[in-house]
C-alpha cells in the first residue's frame, strides 16, 4: 500500500525504498549501489533484445533482474524508522 493511501504525508521524507532499508539494514551503500548497476545493466540488455523484437523475453528477463534485485535488497532490509 502506498504512503498516501496509509495517510502518510508524501511531502516529508521517508526511509522506505528498499534500497535505504538495505542500507539501513547493514548492506553499504557501494554494494547497493553495484547491485543497482548489475541490475540496471540487465536491463539495457534487455531492452536491446526487445529492440532486436525479442519482446515477450526482454520482458521476462526485466521482470526477472527487477524481482532478484527486490529480493536481495528486502534480504538485508529492516523495517522503515
Amino acid at each position: 500500500m502506498g504512503r498516501g493511501a496509509r495517510g502518510a504525508k508524501v511531502w516529508r521524507a521517508h526511509r522506505e525504498h528498499f534500497y535505504q532499508r538495505a542500507v539501513h539494514g547493514g548492506s553499504s551503500h557501494g554494494r547497493v549501489a553495484i547491485q543497482v548497476l548489475a541490475c540496471n545493466a540487465v536491463l539495457i540488455a534487455c531492452a536491446g533484445a526487445a529492440a532486436l523484437g525479442y519482446v515477450w523475453p526482454a520482458m521476462a528477463g526485466a521482470a526477472l533482474a527487477v524481482a532478484v534485485l527486490l529480493a536481495i535488497l528486502e534480504r538485508r532490509a529492516r523495517p522503515a524508522a
